[in-house]
């Protein structure tokens, strides 16, 4: 079974990564409010620090192909929005597992993958 997706496919391109208790809730309804960014529900997929866990643990390319299904059918509702985003402020808790994730991701499917920068204090 290929372990590609389909082009066309929604995928997120805007992920809101911040530590909890730093207004995460406020920052996603906002988005969520505005009319070109689709916002994921559940709010905290964690479906990056899960996703390297998963490869590690069972890893078959059968298994991870649905996962990778599962997780994009969080944004299917979506229409026609210039952004899709999501939130887990686990990502920043473990920024290393989700930037493996993330890579793996949004390459198998030769796409670029989005770039990600700590915010400057």
């Amino acid at each position: 079974m290929p372990t590609t997706l389909i082009k066309d496919v929604v995928r997120p391109n805007l992920f809101l990564v911040r530590s909890q208790k730093s207004a995460t809730t406020s920052l996603y309804w906002g988005l969520k409010c505005r009319r070109d960014i689709f916002m994921c529900a559940p709010k905290k997929s964690g479906f990056f620090i899960d996703a390297f866990r998963r490869n590690s643990l069972c890893g078959t390319a059968s298994t991870a192909a649905g996962h990778r299904r599962v997780y994009l059918d969080l944004f299917e509702p979506a229409g026609v929005f210039r952004h899709f985003g999501e939130t887990t402020t686990g990502y920043s808790m473990h920024p290393a597992l989700t930037v493996q994730a993330m890579h793996r991701f949004f390459s198998s499917s030769g796409r670029s993958f989005p770039s990600l920068c700590a915010p400057q204090h």
